[in-house]
């Protein structure tokens, strides 16, 4: 049985030697491309397809604010697997996302070789971490037990924290002591294994937060 795959990027290099990846897998054909998230919405709505693969540049506007592209196929297309590549490869942030659904994650520099196995498990519905991944996760387990995965709260902090709101502002805008913000942040720089902010803002970028932020209303608020 073949599988059809919707691939969806923006980066125009990559794109085209995923979509040759795609072209040469066994029993695996490509539906179609989108350069925009608008059109990869399009297409998916349009053609019959069993797997999207993405990444994490390609954010669309939903319900007032700024989504990326997985969360919204999940919300139109639940049934459907959804590989996830070139995403941080942090252990702590690789558990949010599989704690969150998002379970099909592969390094960039796993690509050529694993994207097959990525794509046959997301359809399968089965949970899948290409080897580089597995790698970072099984040396954490090591070497600082399992990865614990950030709670709402903490990327809530973290995301205003990346659109460039300090402490203070943040304790603000949520009707929160300062002290529960700071106490927040650090908690969420101990599971990042970070000790600065410039570790911090090194080690994410906007749209790695943008995702988690989009992801944490899929689980109960408590979290």
């Amino acid at each position: 049985m073949c599988t059809k795959v919707i691939y969806a990027g923006r980066h125009p290099v990559i794109s085209a030697g995923i979509v040759s990846i795609i072209d040469r897998l066994e029993n695996t054909e490509l539906a179609g491309s989108a350069d925009h998230c608008s059109s990869a919405l399009r297409l998916a709505d349009k053609v019959f397809f069993d797997v999207l693969v993405t990444d994490t540049s390609v954010p669309a506007p939903g319900d007032g604010e700024w989504r990326p592209l997985v969360c919204l196929i999940r919300d139109r297309h639940p049934e459907k697997g959804v590989v996830l590549h070139s995403c941080n490869s942090n252990a702590a942030y690789l558990s949010t996302l599989l704690s969150r659904g998002v379970d099909v994650l592969v390094d960039s520099f796993d690509i050529i070789e694993h994207l097959g196995e990525a794509i046959s498990a997301a359809e399968r519905g089965d949970s899948y971490l290409s080897p580089r991944l597995r790698s970072t996760v099984e040396g954490h387990l090591r070497a600082r037990g399992k990865p614990t995965p950030l709670s709402n709260i903490e990327i809530d902090v973290l995301h205003l924290l990346m659109a460039g709101l300090s402490v203070s502002e943040i304790a603000k805008k949520r009707f929160r002591a300062k002290q529960s913000i700071s106490t927040c942040k650090c908690s969420a720089m101990a599971k990042l294994g970070v000790a600065s902010d410039a570790q911090l803002f090194s080690l994410l970028s906007i749209e790695d937060v943008s995702l988690l932020a989009a992801l944490k209303s899929t689980v109960p608020a408590g979290v």
